[in-house]
């Protein structure tokens, strides 16, 4: 078996350092995260109000771990890290909130996968009960495979007095099973988001490239109300106007509602809320103006605020995936495993740059998501008011 990493010597104060001030971000952040997902008002508490509740949770717990960590890695010779049960609980909850920040986040993406591919179901099923309970099955999940199997795999016999709290201290000759589940937990997590991602890309291509071509073609084969000559044609365009206008209801919702121009083309008794005169909002119209090169007007999803939830998300999952990048390059080569292996400050490095996904999380949680950044800015705005009015 390996040897403890007490041989290494060097000098700590940096990364401890960089540590240090990485949690003092990412505790921070994440209180007001908190605080703002609290000042949210009840009628705004969507189900991605309570998913980014829950991963501001385990942020925060990520920043508490780590701060911990950072204690047993320099002050290695204090005597309440050498005790293995509190170590063990150490390493064991650390790894298991790692855990759970990643499948947090690949929960968000099968979500947003969900909602764009069946928009209607979406709606049906993925509730605030739904979020609340799987949510919080994402936890148990998480720490069920990380702690389970770290109970079985405890050391029996007393561990040498210079050893550090660290998985070689922990897990001993069972390293190598423990190295094992860390590849399968973090295989299926990078294989799942790849066919999740791949199901949106693939989807989002098609609606662009059919959705808009095809319903305005449908219009235009239609007749128009000039060149109906009595009741017959009245009623084969009130019909054809009602056909078009179901197939349509998908897609209203993103497009931001139908058109005043197209609600004069579908005429015929059907009614869209505005007169022909009256002009459509400006930002509505943005989103689903834009002018195809054969000139028919297209449906552009790219441009829909879903799209931009579902690119928030892919922005959490990406930053998610390169801070692991370290930890799963230098498992994966034997070289670097041994370096890995022996050298406790090359462990904690690998550790440190995974717990910066949770002060990334955070920072775009209040700056992406509309709701968050606009009750933080009413609350800064509130906060100063009071204060001006205190002085």
């Amino acid at each position: 078996m390996l040897n403890s990493t007490s041989y290494l010597v060097g000098n700590r104060t940096p990364s401890f350092t960089v540590a240090i001030l990485e949690v003092i971000g990412i505790i921070f952040l994440n209180i007001v995260v908190l605080l703002v997902s609290y000042k949210i008002p009840i009628v705004a508490r969507n189900q991605l109000h309570i998913f980014y509740t829950f991963l501001g949770v385990s942020d925060f717990l990520n920043g508490v771990l780590l701060l911990v960590t950072s204690f047993s890695y320099y002050f290695e010779n204090a005597d309440c890290f050498h005790n293995y049960y509190i170590c063990m609980s150490v390493v064991v909850s650390a790894n298991a909130q790692l855990t759970t920040t990643g499948y947090l986040l690949l929960l968000l993406t099968f979500v947003k996968c969900f909602s764009i591919i069946s928009p209607l179901k979406s709606l049906q099923y993925v509730s605030r009960e739904m979020a609340i309970c799987s949510s919080a099955g994402v936890w148990i999940f998480s720490y069920t495979i990380i702690t389970i199997p770290s109970i079985l795999w405890r050391r029996n016999e007393f561990y040498l007095p210079e050893e550090e709290c660290d998985l070689i201290m922990v897990y001993h000759n069972k390293l190598k099973k423990w190295m094992f589940l860390a590849k399968f937990v973090s295989g299926t997590f990078y294989v799942v988001l790849l066919i999740l991602n791949f199901l949106i890309v693939v989807k989002i291509f098609k609606r662009n490239s059919k959705v808009g071509i095809e319903k305005v073609q449908v219009l235009d084969t239609g007749p128009s109300v000039s060149d109906s000559d009595g009741p017959k044609d009245d009623e084969r365009i009130s019909t054809s106007s009602k056909k078009v206008m179901k197939s349509l209801e998908v897609d209203s919702k993103d497009i931001g509602g139908l058109s005043c121009g197209l609600c004069c083309r579908l005429s015929c008794g059907i009614r869209c809320g505005l007169s022909c005169g009256q002009k459509v909002p400006k930002g509505r119209a943005s989103k689903r103006k834009h002018m195809h090169k054969s000139g028919i007007n297209t449906y552009d999803f790219k441009k829909t605020k879903s799209f931009k939830a579902y690119l928030t998300v892919l922005m959490h999952v990406g930053f998610k995936f390169v801070c692991g990048l370290p930890a799963a390059i230098c498992v994966a080569n034997k070289e670097l495993r041994f370096i890995y292996i022996n050298d406790r400050r090359v462990r904690f490095v690998c550790y440190m740059v995974m717990c910066f996904t949770s002060l990334i999380n955070p920072i775009l949680t209040l700056f992406r998501l509309p709701v968050f950044n606009t009750t933080l800015k009413n609350y800064v705005k509130n906060l100063s008011e009071k204060m001006q009015n205190a002085e």
